[in-house]
């Protein structure tokens, strides 16, 4: 029988705010698909869709800045 896995909840913006930053180094770039994939090892179970969406309005230009990669992927880069 399969384990359950228990997941953790942001308590807040402010709080996923910081969690995401901690996960990145200054000056990293990293793909969507490797960002939710460090959160999910910390207990944070993310889809790369709402992940996408969260940077988007509540991070871009103010700590990440997207930079086109290959094939089109974008890569986030923290300021």
């Amino acid at each position: 029988m399969k384990e359950a896995v228990q997941t953790v909840r942001f308590r807040n913006l402010d709080q996923k705010r910081r969690f995401v930053l901690e996960h990145i180094a200054v000056g990293e770039k990293v793909t969507l698909h490797t960002l939710s994939k460090r959160l999910a090892a910390s207990g944070y179970h993310t889809s790369v869709q709402e992940l996408a969406q969260f940077i988007r309005y509540h991070m871009l230009y103010r700590y990440l800045k997207v930079e086109k990669g290959e094939h089109g992927i974008n890569l986030y880069r923290r300021l």
